[in-house]
């Protein structure tokens, strides 16, 4: 049995990640599903989401913060360095490109937060100053 979630919230957060270039076919039905983008250098990024991410605006802020800050460009681009899997062979391109890969997070991030809540703020706002 799947958790509830926010509908509208999904939608509105597919508009956002859309634009950014991120694809999914946008349904929860399995309770989570995973959205794709490719890096400048041409690495397949897979993000995972789930319901749970989708209950409330919070929930999925929370969710897209963690991702972005748990990522280590650093950190990544060691792991890639050498692994002959079609990766660059050069650390500078894959420092550059994990740089990159979090700057796509970071965006993902902020212009979710500014779109979803903080049109909701304002009304929030607008309610409270004309009350």
């Amino acid at each position: 049995m799947c958790e509830t979630y926010d509908e509208e919230l999904l939608n509105r957060f597919a508009d956002v990640a859309e634009e950014l270039g991120w694809t999914s076919d946008w349904d929860l039905k399995d309770g989570y599903f995973d959205m794709e983008n490719s890096s400048p250098a041409g690495e397949d990024l897979i993000m995972t989401l789930f319901t749970k991410d989708f209950q409330s605006f919070e929930s999925l802020d929370h969710r897209l913060w963690d991702e972005r800050y748990d990522f280590d460009p650093e950190e990544h681009a060691v792991m890639w360095y050498g692994q002959n899997r079609g990766e660059p062979s050069s650390i500078r391109t894959l420092l550059d490109d994990a740089d990159a890969i979090a700057e796509m997070l970071d965006e993902l991030e902020a212009k979710t937060y500014i779109r979803l809540f903080q049109p909701e703020k304002k009304e929030h706002d607008n309610l409270t100053i004309g009350g």
